[in-house]
């Protein structure tokens, strides 16, 4: 049944865009944090058929992007393997501090904030996380008083960021390439 409303919703949406003016190749549609799927077991074989369908009714070009953690996605094979030919797997590592640095300078920039160059590379602490990056950076930001970024806005942020980074329900999730302790756990 889902599979069915999926088409029926997805074939309106390509026949739409083929229909209009500005001619596409065809639709992506992303799908973040897959761990939030309630059935991710069955979710490959009705994504796999709805892509096939539309396929095989030359209804146009459709894909997904699923972003999640490994262990996500070998419970998205698990009960349809066959979907392995139609999505392709690719490993991200965490970012790199340089791109991690970047990034904080464009956002420093579209925030017109000041900052010390040479104090970019406390982002480190971040351990290449986009999340925590983000973290750090908008507390940076929200802990300024005087539109220049020091060392104290630094302390304060990850202060900050690591109490609200404790508290989300995927920090346990990082495992930062070893086994989780008691109190890896914990925290």
């Amino acid at each position: 049944t889902i599979k069915d409303q999926a088409v029926s919703i997805l074939s309106n949406i390509l026949s739409a865009i083929e229909g209009n003016d500005n001619k596409k190749d065809g639709i992506l549609i992303i799908i973040d944090e897959t761990h939030n799927l309630e059935n991710i077991a069955e979710a490959a074989s009705i994504l796999r058929n709805i892509v096939t369908t539309l396929d095989v009714e030359n209804l146009g070009q459709i894909s997904f992007l699923l972003v999640g953690y490994e262990e996500d996605m070998m419970k998205f094979f698990s009960k349809d393997t066959s979907a392995r030919r139609t999505f392709d797997i690719i490993k991200l590592d965490v970012m790199p501090d340089k791109e991690a640095i970047e990034l904080l300078e464009k956002g420093f920039s579209d925030a017109k904030v000041n900052y010390d160059k040479n104090l970019l590379k406390n982002i480190y602490v971040a351990g290449g996380y986009p999340h925590s990056i983000q973290t750090i950076g908008h507390s940076l930001i929200e802990s300024d008083t005087d539109n220049f970024i020091d060392q104290k806005d630094w302390d304060n942020s990850i202060f900050e960021a690591s109490l609200a980074l404790r508290s989300k329900e995927f920090s346990i999730m990082y495992t930062f390439n070893k086994p989780q302790t008691i109190a890896d756990q914990i925290l």
